[in-house]
């Protein structure tokens, strides 16, 4: 299997992998045609990139569906920054009432479906558009007998005056994608602005959140309870992505962990899924004590066969590489 997963990765349709880390933490010789690659390996790319200079090599493929037919495996990004991608292929999934009408070009955008926020504070997400959205990439997913992995990608600056409504907003929006996907295993990306100086008593000490959201939480972040009643922390436990209690989530849990930019008054983080593996393997065994009840059994087959996928992170340089599980 082929696996060209990273950070925030785009294949583009000639087959060149353009990382879109800004930092530049990613070489350019990780490409999908180098020797890292061979065609024993699983290859998985986003459909949507959250990068707007990103999304605009997707635009460069004629038919989309074309494009996606190269690869095994489909991670959707929803992303609140893409403007425009055409939907070429993906029409015969959309009843005449659903089609997009023309915004900019000639095959209609996804952008009918989804309501970008170019602007943080004036447009909010389409609860409705983005669930129809999740459908029409499953069913396309589901006739090509490909395995879905949903990224989705959040940019929120959670200033408890101004933006509230959207963080309420974003929680039920991604509720709608996971409700859409059901049992789907994702991975929750995404930059947190953390405006310390107008979140008042809610204000964070730097890496407080961290501890919040540690696996497993470090004892020493829950000495004052409202030290990890943020907005942020209620809305992974809401997605069932993580508790301050170490329950064992049914989604994936990721460590939150610092990108380079940072100020006296405003923290930047990014998730990344650097520790997915170790928590699978520290917790598979756990799985197979209970291989009697059902659920588990399920669960723990999920697990299996995520182990199988490398999703390697860029944070960091000895990351920013192809690596293969069996």
């Amino acid at each position: 299997m082929r696996v060209a997963v990273g950070t925030d990765p785009l294949i583009d349709p000639d087959g060149t992998l353009q990382h879109n880390d800004r930092s530049g933490r990613c070489p350019a010789k990780t490409r999908p045609n180098g020797p890292m690659l061979s065609k024993s390996k699983l290859w998985v790319t986003n459909i949507i990139s959250w990068n707007i200079a990103g999304a605009s090599k997707i635009r460069q493929a004629a038919n989309l569906e074309a494009y996606l037919n190269d690869f095994d495996i489909i991670c959707l990004q929803e992303s609140w920054k893409v403007s425009e991608i055409p939907i070429a292929g993906l029409e015969k999934f959309l009843s005449p009432a659903a089609k997009p009408k023309p915004k900019g070009h000639p095959k209609g955008s996804l952008s009918s479906y989804i309501t970008t926020r170019k602007s943080f504070n004036t447009k909010s997400i389409d609860l409705k558009s983005s669930h129809m959205l999740a459908i029409i990439i499953e069913n396309w997913m589901l006739e090509q007998t490909l395995t879905p992995i949903i990224i989705i990608n959040i940019y929120i600056n959670p200033n408890m005056t101004r933006n509230q409504h959207l963080l309420d907003t974003t929680e039920k929006d991604l509720l709608a994608l996971k409700v859409a996907f059901g049992n789907t295993p994702w991975i929750i990306t995404g930059d947190f602005n953390l405006n310390m100086a107008n979140h008042g008593k809610r204000s964070f000490r730097e890496g407080a959140l961290d501890q919040c959201l540690a696996i497993p939480p470090q004892e020493s972040a829950f000495k004052d309870k409202d030290k990890c009643d943020h907005p942020l922390v209620r809305l992974l436990e809401a997605l069932g992505l993580r508790t301050l209690h170490g329950r064992i989530p049914k989604g994936i849990p990721l460590k939150l962990s610092h990108i380079a930019k940072k100020s006296a008054t405003t923290l930047d983080y990014t998730f990344v899924s650097t520790d997915i593996f170790k928590y699978f393997q520290d917790f598979s065994i756990e799985w197979k004590k209970h291989t009697s009840d059902d659920t588990s059994r399920g669960e723990a087959r999920t697990l299996s066969s995520l182990r199988r996928l490398v999703i390697a992170g860029c944070d960091s340089p000895e990351l920013c590489d192809y690596r293969f599980l069996v």
